[in-house]
């Protein structure tokens, strides 16, 4: 059976939907096909999946806020012999957070039997990407910057101030480092960062080649952890509270620093951290 599963955006949203493919392989029969939903929009990050050793396919969804649209209906009213879970799910429970990390909570959304995920549910929580070889030429002293990240409330605690992402990057350049500066082509650059129009592929090999990524709650941070590449995360607290820590990525090469608001993390201990994770 084609078992066709996952919420099809945003793009850290499907970097987790790889640790739900690793716990429906354990599940399913050997016999079924896991095939993860994308949304059209999303789909520039499949060169990121490719070859991924949990999931067989990929199904490419065209309505995304008005799902399902006219030809989405038409492939399902075509595959009914399919099992097609949503990709519009919702959490399990308003507070999930409380109770479990992001990736076992993705779970809960798509299974609903607890017997069953708790004998699958692992306690590493590792998501998995394309492992192949970028080719990629090091940039050495280089720090990867996602200083912007996107939706959070109406305040946007999670993202730093065009002013609070500079002072990091004039206090990297002070302290030796050189600065990469990622993110959407929109977004504001950075004096004394390198900025391109990268795509989200090129984004992540770039960053790869890096001695270390700093981010705020973005896509790079998933996918960092996938590669268990040296991150360091700034993550706004004011909605997650103490269990914070179950919204951020599994990575043993990881350091998070918290606030209420992101500008209020200290620049000495961000700099602090950056010579930590790189034992400089």
């Amino acid at each position: 059976m084609n078992i066709y599963f996952g919420n099809q955006g945003q793009y850290g949203d499907i970097v987790i939907n790889t640790y739900l493919a690793r716990v429906l392989k354990d599940i399913v029969s050997s016999e079924d096909r896991l095939i993860l939903n994308i949304n059209r929009k999303y789909c520039d990050i499949l060169p990121l999946l490719i070859n991924n050793p949990y999931i067989d396919d990929f199904h490419i969804w065209e309505g995304y806020d008005n799902w399902p649209n006219d030809n989405d209906k038409s492939f399902i009213e075509k595959n009914k012999d399919c099992f097609i879970l949503s990709p519009m799910s919702r959490h399990s429970i308003d507070d999930w957070y409380n109770f479990r990390h992001q990736c076992e909570e993705v779970c809960h959304m798509f299974i609903n039997k607890y017997e069953i995920l708790k004998n699958t549910i692992t306690n590493d929580k590792k998501c998995f990407l394309n492992s192949g070889n970028f080719n990629s030429k090091k940039r050495n002293n280089y720090i990867a910057f996602a200083p912007f990240a996107g939706w959070y409330n109406k305040n946007n605690d999670k993202k730093l101030s065009v002013e609070s992402a500079q002072a990091i990057v004039n206090s990297l350049l002070k302290n030796g480092f050189k600065v990469l500066q990622l993110g959407g082509y929109d977004e504001t650059k950075l004096d004394g960062a390198e900025k391109y129009n990268f795509s989200l592929y090129n984004s992540t090999v770039s960053m790869l080649s890096c001695e270390m990524l700093l981010h705020t709650d973005t896509f790079l941070g998933w996918a960092a952890s996938a590669y268990e590449f040296p991150q360091l995360g700034l993550y706004s607290n004011k909605f997650y509270g103490k269990n914070i820590s179950n919204i951020q990525p599994i990575n043993k090469n990881s350091i998070y620093l918290e606030d209420v608001n992101l500008n209020n993390i200290p620049i000495e201990s961000i700099i602090d951290n950056v010579r930590s994770i790189l034992r400089l």
